[in-house]
């Protein structure tokens, strides 16, 4: 059995989505031109409307809290394969007294954040809702 991952070769293809072209460009940027990645500047429940048992393991990094939950996960749950994994990095708000003041700052910090990093990214979904009943198309990126 090998021991370290040099002694095999690991092959994986890898899908980033974001819904903010922004995003997507920053994530290109970071990860350079070598790396085993299609980018795709998507909405997640579109892209993983597309792709049912696609993926062995889904990663979700500051996304969950943006959108409601339970239609999320539902999901993820229809584009992992079976024995699939969901890893999950993201934001929580912890209740109760003893977590006021993180729960305030961490707001704060997020809609900093948001004014700068997001102004210029693409429009809501609820945004894009209102393009497709006036029959425009529409483009995420």
């Amino acid at each position: 059995m090998p021991t370290s991952a040099s002694a095999f070769e690991i092959q994986s293809d890898f899908d980033a989505i974001d819904f903010a072209g922004g995003m997507i460009a920053e994530a290109k940027r970071r990860t350079g031109d070598n790396a085993a990645i299609e980018y795709a500047c998507a909405d997640m429940f579109d892209w993983l409307a597309r792709f049912p048992e696609a993926y062995d393991c889904i990663l979700t990094v500051g996304t969950l809290h943006h959108v409601d939950l339970t239609s999320a996960l539902r999901a993820i749950s229809r584009a992992l394969k079976p024995g699939g994994r969901l890893l999950v990095l993201d934001l929580v708000r912890r209740p109760g007294w003893r977590y006021v003041l993180i729960n305030i700052a961490a707001f704060i910090v997020a809609r900093v954040r948001e004014a700068l990093i997001f102004r210029f990214a693409s429009p809501r979904p609820s945004h894009l809702a209102i393009f497709d009943r006036m029959g425009r198309t529409r483009e995420l990126c």
